[in-house]
């Protein structure tokens, strides 16, 4: 996998990928009406790990997570990217809600059973992950790529501000519903 569109330290694809591909990926599931999911997964502390345990050991963490992911995702349709330091992007088509959330949870076991393995032995981490899809034909036509994308992100800050180690599931259309609600409540003044 490593080309123009791989991260050289991880060998996931990139940035400039997800752009590109996850457009495609909407374009085929709301031609074939398949659901898609979305996932984020952040590892959680990685950077501090790095500095604690010394440079270099953060790369091994990742290819050894990386390593892990794609072992364990179908290889064939699903893919992933790293998005950030310790973020990555997991696509899954012909994925709903649901699916998204069991896959998410079982990452969160393999991180836990089969932990990275760096120079300095296993290192013990906790990731958080939101999750999203588009399941039906009103979702896949109605919900543009960057409400999709701010959705999952969305489920991602949700879970780190409930502690690491969370998974938050949500549609894009509970999200934009739950946005909704808030912002028709009528503001107090408490002044």
């Amino acid at each position: 996998m490593l080309n123009s569109d791989a991260e050289p330290v991880a060998g996931a694809y990139n940035r400039r990928y997800v752009i590109e591909q996850l457009s495609k990926e909407l374009e085929s599931s709301r031609l074939f009406d398949q659901p898609v999911a979305l996932l984020i997964c952040s590892l959680d502390g990685l950077p501090q790990i790095d500095e604690t345990l010394g440079s270099g050991t953060g790369a091994e963490i990742v290819r050894g997570f990386v390593g892990g992911v794609l072992g364990s995702i179908r290889g064939q349709s699903d893919w992933m990217a790293r998005i950030d330091v310790d973020q990555f992007l997991l696509v899954l088509p012909q994925t709903g809600l649901s699916g998204g959330r069991h896959v998410a949870e079982r990452l969160q076991r393999l991180l836990k059973d089969q932990p990275p393995l760096s120079f300095k032995g296993p290192t013990e981490l906790t990731m958080s992950i939101g999750v999203t899809a588009l399941e039906n034909s009103y979702e896949l036509m109605s919900v543009p790529i960057l409400e999709f994308l701010r959705t999952v992100d969305h489920c991602l800050h949700t879970s780190r501000r409930l502690g690491c180690g969370h998974v938050t599931a949500q549609t894009a259309l509970q999200a934009r519903a739950l946005s909704a609600d808030i912002q028709s409540r009528p503001k107090h003044d408490f002044n």
